[in-house]
């Protein structure tokens, strides 16, 4: 299989493929299996390292999808991935890397462990898709509204041009919502993943404007030729 052009390697999917695969996630994560399966109606693909892909958005660039899920993690990577960089999850958060290693979902980014992060030493790579890093959040955090020093952010979302909400784990399994920017500064809590997934992704998507068109030399010189021979 040859990577395409621009990009990395991937594989179209069948309706009865993404169906399949989304029919394996847990009853917690319903509202993203719901998500994704509606984006896939544009088309859905599975690249080199098993991630899911799905509405390909290309205004927004050739690797541009609404819908991106990297497949779990092993209890014995999450545990590996906690002691190279001396964090601890609450165990909901593990339970959710052990099913979902990290997803965008429009415009929320929920992080997970790269695999280069889980080798020793390990190496922040962007050679091959990986989520957003969980750990990093520890540096993060300190942009957004302050949160419980327990708590560790997991994602964030995009909510307008210049607000972003960061969402942080308590211990006990519950989500709160910390914002920067012209973000609402506290929202929730949630009582658990579920109940926070199903809020967030119920809300209508920020949608940033499209990239520009940046035309090469060659071609504004083809434009202005154009307009000189109607003159």
């Amino acid at each position: 299989m040859k990577p395409e052009r621009m990009g990395w390697a991937k594989r179209p999917l069948a309706v009865e493929d993404v169906e399949a695969r989304l029919s394996r996630l847990p009853p917690c994560l319903a509202a993203v299996a719901g998500a994704a399966k509606a984006a896939a109606q544009g088309g859905a693909w599975e690249d080199e390292g098993g991630a899911l892909l799905a509405g390909h958005q290309l205004d927004r660039g050739s690797e541009a999808y609404d819908v991106l899920l990297y497949p779990g993690l092993s209890a014995s990577a999450i545990e590996a991935y906690q002691s190279l960089h001396e964090i601890a999850f609450p165990p909901a958060l593990a339970e959710l890397l052990r099913h979902l290693n990290g997803a965008e979902l429009f415009q929320l980014n929920i992080y997970g462990a790269p695999l280069s992060m889980i080798q020793d030493p390990p190496l922040l790579t962007r050679s091959s898709r990986a989520p957003l890093d969980v750990g990093s959040g520890a540096h993060w955090r300190y942009g957004y509204e302050e949160a419980d020093p327990e708590a560790v952010l997991f994602a964030s979302r995009n909510v307008s041009y210049t607000g972003q909400v960061g969402y942080f784990m308590l211990p006990d399994g519950q989500v709160i919502g910390r914002g920067k920017g012209d973000a609402p500064t506290r929202s929730g809590p949630w009582a658990d993943v579920s109940a926070w997934l199903t809020a967030v992704l119920a809300e209508p998507p920020y949608r940033p404007p499209p990239l520009p068109i940046r035309r090469s030399p060659w071609m504004r010189l083809r434009a202005w030729f154009g307009r000189l021979a109607q003159v």
